[in-house]
């Protein structure tokens, strides 16, 4: 099997947050939400939507590594999370 071959995009998360988390998954969510996060007009205030698949495709996250991630971002009071209503 070549490797090369099967390569896409890298996943690329802020190092120091994994000190701040003690965890990879975390680091890696956070990651991704200050960068979504960045890319915002002011008066979203920094509120966006992002579903379990999206995650799942820019991170590689199962739901399961998303949930427990999500808690302990939230257990450190590093984001807030909102169930959108349809």
């Amino acid at each position: 099997m070549n490797l090369l071959k099967l390569l896409d995009r890298p996943i690329t998360f802020h190092r120091c947050f994994v000190d701040i988390t003690g965890s990879i998954n975390a680091a890696l969510m956070l990651s991704n939400a200050v960068y979504w996060t960045n890319k915002l007009p002011e008066e979203r205030d920094g509120w966006f939507h992002k579903s379990r698949d999206e995650w799942m495709a820019e991170t590689g996250l199962t739901i399961r590594e998303q949930e427990t991630a999500r808690e302990r971002l939230a257990e450190l009071l590093l984001i807030e999370t909102r169930r959108r209503q349809n």
